[in-house]
């Protein structure tokens, strides 16, 4: 992976309170794509400072990052109030982190964010590594001492959940905004004249289209885990796009559903057939994932 010798940004917030409804309301964060959470590509952006995830009240315990680092877990009151709502929520534990409650390890530093620190904020639902794209829009930035925040924009197309702020552009654009609930975050964004960072996609996982695209020459889709998210995903992607479901097992011999596009029948041996794990796992991260959600060969 391509790395920047400029320095990344001081904090971090993920905002991983959607819920995932239009992929039949499964917890996107903790589904394994290839042995990977979704949670934990953007968990791997290296910041020296303090990390808080958004996450709805009750749900699976997010833990630490890939690196060890210690995560904030804050959730949105009320639930459900939309991306600027969440962002809002991550903003005000960075900003305020004693008026915010948050699931905290013990031992984090709890010191308020510097008004000058660069705070960038993802969204939990990318499909591939992060990092990189942020370094390059936190570069950006720092090239424009005046704007308050910098947007990844690939293509000219922009992210508003994937963007790295000025600390006291954020609190300035929280205080305009007033109620962020049910407001995009577009809205919030625009409040702080934002630069555009012509940065490389990734993709994300928001519809089942989606998921279907990143299947490459896939044209069948296993799904392991528990039989509530195997069902509900596979009405999803069966409602809206034509794949049938039927039962089979996954290569470690557990129950599992197969999903085939229309017109293909599952072909002997596991060929063109991709594997997610829809979360949290039961057991430990399956051995037979690999890097990236790609074609296996697994049992049939």
């Amino acid at each position: 992976m391509q790395r920047h010798a400029a320095p990344p940004p001081h904090h971090l917030v993920v905002v991983a309170g959607g819920s995932g409804q239009r992929l039949g309301g499964i917890d996107k964060a903790l589904c394994v794509i290839g042995g990977v959470r979704l949670v934990d590509w953007a968990l791997a952006t290296p910041v020296p400072g303090r990390t808080v995830v958004v996450r709805p009240a009750g749900r699976a315990p997010v833990g630490r990052s890939p690196d060890g680092r210690q995560v904030e877990v804050v959730s949105e009151r009320p639930a459900d109030g939309g991306p600027a709502a969440g962002l809002a929520a991550g903003a005000r534990r960075l900003i305020d982190p004693f008026a915010v409650e948050s699931d905290l390890c013990l031992g984090a530093d709890l010191h308020p964010v510097d008004p000058n620190d660069l705070v960038a904020v993802l969204a939990v639902d990318h499909l591939g590594p992060t990092d990189d794209m942020i370094l390059q829009v936190t570069a950006a930035l720092r090239r424009h001492p005046n704007r308050g925040v910098a947007v990844a924009a690939p293509d000219g197309d922009p992210q508003w959940l994937t963007a790295v702020w000025r600390t006291w552009a954020l609190a300035d654009a929280l205080i305009a905004l007033e109620d962020p609930r049910d407001k995009a975050a577009r809205r919030l964004v625009q409040l702080a004249d934002p630069l555009m960072a012509d940065v490389p996609r990734v993709p994300s996982l928001d519809r089942p289209e989606d998921l279907v695209k990143v299947l490459g020459d896939a044209v069948h889709l296993g799904l392991s885990g528990t039989e509530q998210h195997r069902t509900q995903i596979a009405s999803a992607i069966g409602g809206g796009m034509g794949w049938t479901s039927r039962e089979t097992r996954n290569p470690d011999g557990a129950p599992a559903s197969l999903l085939s596009a229309p017109g293909h029948v599952d072909p002997a041996g596991g060929a063109q057939r991709a594997w997610l794990e829809v979360g949290p796992p039961e057991q430990a991260m399956p051995r037979w994932a690999d890097a990236r959600l790609v074609p296996i060969e697994g049992s049939g």
